[in-house]
């Protein structure tokens, strides 16, 4: 739900076609206690993955992050996202209520205070923490640099 992990997502996907033969992405969730709905929005991702959806949700959550954030309950945004990628919503419900879920979310949660996380987004490169890119060229130059290193 946090606005600057959402602005990255989108500089990242921009930046993805050209960096995604290099690299590989691995999300971890670090919902804020300062949002509403982030811990609810990691449980639906997390749901999702277990259809094999996570990044198709992934995306939707942070491409209309704008909107689904200011609902008093955001699960109906959730599940017409996940409606609209054909998923079972049933069983997106019940995976969200999942206790292996929430530990998995608290989980990535310890390991990124553990890692030095103290904002986000926080991106790492080769468990390094790396700054934060203003636009898809600065990421993908990023790259090229920790690469050629």
């Amino acid at each position: 739900q946090c606005p600057n992990c959402a602005t990255e997502a989108i500089l990242i996907s921009q930046a993805w076609p050209r960096i995604s033969n290099r690299t590989r992405l691995v999300f971890r969730h670090y919902p804020l206690d300062t949002y509403l709905h982030s811990f609810e929005a990691a449980r639906y991702a997390e749901a999702a993955a277990k259809q094999d959806m996570f990044w198709e949700l992934y995306s939707m959550l942070y491409g209309d992050q704008a909107s689904w954030s200011i609902l008093q309950d955001a699960t109906v945004a959730f599940e017409e996202y996940a409606a609209q990628l054909d998923m079972d919503i049933e069983q997106l419900r019940a995976d969200a209520q999942l206790p292996e879920v929430r530990e998995k979310i608290l989980a990535d949660q310890r390991g990124g205070n553990r890692a030095g996380v103290r904002s986000t987004p926080t991106l790492f490169f080769n468990g390094e923490i790396m700054p934060n890119p203003r636009t898809a060229s600065e990421l993908i130059q990023m790259i090229n640099d920790f690469l050629s290193e």
